[in-house]
This record gives C-alpha cells, sequence and structure tokens, in this order.
C-alpha cells in the first residue's frame, strides 16, 4: 500500500517539478528532491496513525478526567454551599435557642424572686407577730415585777428606816 502511494506521490511530484523550472531551480537550491516528497509523504502517514492510535485516546481520556474532576468540582462547590446554609441555619437555631433559654431564665428567675418576696413576707408577718406576742409577754411580766415590788416597797422603806433610826416604824 505503501508502495502505491509512493508510487502516486512520485508521479504527482515529477509532474509539478517537470511544469516549473522556477520551482525546479529553488528545489535544486535548497536541496529538496523527490525523497522530500517521500518522506513527507511518510511523516503525514505516521502523524494520522498516531493521531488515531495515541493522540486522540490520550486526549479522550483527558478529556473524561477533566469532566469527572470538574463534575467533582461542581458537586464540591454544592456541597460547600449546602455547608454555607446548614452552617447558617444552625447559626440561627443557636441564636434562638440562646434568647429562649435567656427568656427562660428570666422567668424562673422572676419566680423565684417572687417566691422568695412571698417568703420574706410571711417571715417577716410571723416575726412580727411573734414579736408582738413577745412584747406582749414582756409588758404584761415587767408590770407583774412592777405590781410585786410595789407591794414590796412599804415593807422595805420600813425596814430601811429602822435600821438608819435604829427606832421601830409602824407603817
Amino acid at each position: 500500500m505503501i508502495d502505491s502511494l509512493a508510487g502516486v506521490g512520485y508521479r504527482f511530484v515529477y509532474l509539478f517539478i517537470q511544469r516549473e523550472p522556477m520551482i525546479t531551480d529553488l528545489q535544486q537550491q535548497l536541496g529538496i528532491d523527490v525523497s522530500f516528497f517521500t518522506q513527507f509523504l511518510i511523516f503525514l502517514l505516521i502523524f494520522v496513525w498516531l493521531q488515531l492510535v495515541f493522540f486522540k485516546p490520550y486526549l479522550e481520556l483527558i478529556l473524561k478526567r477533566e469532566g469527572q474532576s470538574g463534575g467533582l468540582s461542581e458537586e464540591a462547590a454544592k456541597l460547600e454551599e449546602a455547608a454555607g446554609r446548614d452552617e447558617q441555619q444552625y447559626r440561627d437555631a443557636l441564636v434562638a435557642a440562646r434568647r429562649k433559654a435567656s427568656a427562660e431564665r428570666d422567668r424562673v428567675l422572676g419566680e423565684a424572686r417572687k417566691t422568695a418576696n412571698d417568703a420574706i413576707a410571711v417571715a417577716r408577718s410571723q416575726s412580727k407577730s411573734k414579736l408582738e406576742v413577745a412584747r406582749d409577754a414582756a409588758i404584761k411580766s415587767a408590770e407583774a415585777e412592777i405590781n410585786s415590788l410595789r407591794g414590796q416597797v412599804g415593807g422595805v422603806a420600813s425596814l430601811l428606816v429602822e435600821k438608819l433610826t435604829k427606832t421601830k416604824v409602824g407603817l
């Protein structure tokens, strides 16, 4: 097959060279002869063969890998976007939970303060009533002691006068 193509190439080159003497002179000056066209034809055949056997499959493999990595890049971008949304939702939920916890804490503290104030009020009223009872008991006891001492005043006064005057005084 190559021989038949080479034969066609030779004939084409021969006809081309015969028609243009100026090209023939240029070819001679550059050192180009019929083997140049044969080499060029062989180069084209090898290039086409390499294109089919090596370059095209290699290019397809590279494009396939780029497509896969591009898909992975797109998937990674989607996952990053989803992670960003999830993170924002988490932050929003955290803020809402903190607000709710703060409100609950304030409510519980308010109830505790109210309960403490109520307990203090009850304790104050109980202590006030106990204080009044104790004060009344102390006043009654003091009055009883005063009355008791009043009854003894006459006897103590006469005893004192007796001792001072050395005479008996009858009261």
